[in-house]
């Protein structure tokens, strides 16, 4: 008589067991790999956005010598103006546009693109409260999807250091998160013609602040262009700026 050889299975409690064991790794696992492939995406959003910037302001600065006392004048206060909206009239010219909203001013400036304010809570800005003044004097679209949102020159004003050219870029428009360090950022162009980022509250990381959401007002946010051009993390400058991003 032929023995039948009997071949070693699991048990239903044991698959169970096992599946279980998979489901808690992958839980604890998965976050992880979501955000840092998302912060490399944003990374890679960053660069594309800070050269195209970049090379429209050298185009610019060349048709356009004087670009701080023709679009924010020698004694400007932080009170409006007419010229509010013609930087982003004349910025656009460089840019491949989809979408012109540059005679928009206040909310509309958002909502004509977004459909709805910059202080959303779903437009994160990591402060308490939002603030959305000085970003709203026209706006466009370009092809590949980024924002740019003409600041004019009211910041420079407050801070009471000379006037700069100031603009927030959103590096992916709608896709979002559409928060400040991640996808939108905020760049000056100084008396140089030079794209910068905010050098009056330069290297202080309470203005690039992602533990807390109300270390300095309105302003929190505004120098973590600065940590991403570095590649630094304003908490721990010894991490890199996106591989750290929470």
């Amino acid at each position: 008589m032929e023995r039948v050889q009997l071949i070693p299975a699991f048990t239903l409690a044991e698959v169970l067991i096992t599946l279980g064991i998979i489901g808690i790794v992958a839980a604890m696992t998965m976050p992880n790999i979501v955000r840092n492939y998302r912060n490399k995406v944003l990374k890679e959003q960053f660069k594309v956005a800070y050269s195209l910037v970049n090379q429209a302001v050298q185009r610019m600065s060349i048709d356009n010598p004087d670009l701080m006392n023709t679009y924010c004048g020698t004694s400007y206060s932080g009170s409006t103006s007419d010229k509010n909206t013609l930087f982003a009239e004349d910025f656009s010219k460089y840019f491949d546009v989809v979408k012109d909203n540059t005679l928009a001013t206040g909310n509309e400036s958002f909502k004509n693109i977004y459909g709805k304010d910059l202080n959303q809570p779903n437009y994160k800005k990591y402060s308490k409260p939002p603030d959305n003044n000085g970003y709203n004097d026209g706006s466009f679209v370009i092809k590949n999807g980024m924002i740019i949102l003409n600041g004019y020159c009211w910041l420079g004003a407050q801070y009471k250091k000379g006037q700069r050219v100031e603009f927030l870029v959103d590096t992916n428009g709608l896709k979002g998160p559409n928060a400040m360090g991640y996808d939108l950022f905020y760049f000056w162009i100084d008396e140089k013609n030079q794209l910068v980022t905010c050098p009056q509250i330069g290297d202080r990381p309470q203005y690039c602040n992602f533990l807390t959401e109300d270390t300095t007002g309105a302003h929190n946010g505004v120098n973590c262009s600065t940590f991403a051009l570095r590649d630094q993390f304003p908490h721990d400058e010894t991490k890199p700026y996106w591989e750290s991003l929470p």
